[in-house]
């Protein structure tokens, strides 16, 4: 297992820490470690404050990740603070404001 992206399972939330590049490159890994996570513990919190690129890719399998993680009843938080690169690419989403707010109040998944 790469350290860099070490699955952590506690009860009942399991704990993803990604550090590496959140891009399409690294698509087929990230979808591995987000699906590992998700079937280890009631919940994921995904620490990714130490990435230093991410892209719109990477959005996807997020929202994707907590749509699944909310079908099987199970929650999908992001620790903050999110990395640059990463708030940046939610801006241009539309997914955040400016102002660091969701654009759908519904979609506030950061964990404080």
């Amino acid at each position: 297992m790469n350290p860099e992206n070490a699955v952590a399972a506690a009860v009942p939330v399991a704990r993803l820490v990604l550090e590496s590049e959140l891009t399409i490159r690294h698509a087929e890994t990230l979808h591995a470690r987000l699906c590992e996570a998700l079937a280890a513990g009631q919940g994921i919190e995904i620490d990714c404050r130490k990435a230093p690129q991410a892209d719109l890719c990477f959005v996807q399998m997020l929202l994707a990740a907590r749509r699944s993680a909310a079908a099987s009843g199970k929650t999908c938080r992001m620790v903050q603070p999110l990395p640059p690169s990463l708030t940046q690419v939610l801006l241009q989403a539309g997914i955040l404001h400016d102002d660091g707010s969701f654009a759908d109040p519904s979609s506030s998944w950061l964990k404080d």
